[in-house]
């Protein structure tokens, strides 16, 4: 099966200046004890941005051509002439590197910051380590009113092959209700055990994905109530 994004919809690294867009998702995503904080979101855009994933709704205002000609708005398409005059997150993902194979409290926890956001202590066990083979997955959230129409699929396929052809790590890893643990199966996600991490009073499940075993075969996935922890 072949899935498709709204009209006018892009997929894009987050930046700092989405952090507002990103709280604002989170709330509308998850309960309030498993949201990501600003601060872990402004640490992890800023040390590690490429390690984020957006799906962006755009809107356009156009503008005539010089030549006087028509837009064209064929096929759904913006007009030649036009400019993006507003975006609106609709789902995203945001992660770090970590040293260990499996997501833990210390890898979600912020690290002590020197002036610059960086962590003080190189060989503190929490926040990013570029030196990582895993990414760990700390929030993927869909947006209530676009679930059901196959948009997690995409942004997470979408991200795996992103991050595959990166060669910047061995593996993705998660934790996640046992609700969601078929749907990330379905995406190639190994189940593998009880995780002790005490986020929201815990219950989660450890799930990765080797990077370098992908799977692309498209099946017929759905993604309501889709969301990750913090």
């Amino acid at each position: 099966m072949t899935y498709d994004l709204p009209p006018h919809a892009v997929i894009r690294p987050l930046g700092l200046k989405d952090v507002d867009a990103f709280l604002t998702l989170e709330e509308r995503g998850f309960p309030p004890e498993e949201r990501c904080s600003k601060e872990k979101c402004e640490y992890r855009l800023r040390i590690c941005p490429e390690l984020s994933s957006g799906v962006f709704i755009r809107e356009f205002h156009s503008e005539e051509s010089n030549s006087g000609a028509r837009d064209n708005i064929h096929d759904g398409l913006p007009p030649s002439t036009s400019s993006v005059s507003s975006e609106r997150l609709i789902a995203h993902i945001l992660a770090t590197k970590m040293t260990t194979d499996h997501v833990t409290d210390e890898a979600m926890e912020l690290p002590d910051l020197d002036q610059y956001g960086r962590a003080v202590d190189p060989k503190d066990s929490r926040g990013h380590h570029e030196e990582g083979r895993t990414i760990g997955i700390h929030s993927v959230v869909v947006d209530p009113s676009f679930q059901g129409k196959s948009i997690g699929t995409i942004l997470i396929r979408d991200y795996i092959q992103r991050i595959t052809t990166q060669h910047i790590a061995d593996r993705i890893a998660l934790i996640a209700h046992d609700r969601l643990v078929p749907f990330y199966e379905r995406l190639g996600f190994v189940n593998d055990s009880a995780s002790p991490v005490k986020l929201a009073g815990g219950g989660w499940r450890h799930m990765w994905v080797p990077l370098s075993q992908t799977d692309d075969d498209e099946d017929d996935l759905e993604d309501d109530g889709l969301s990750g922890p913090v």
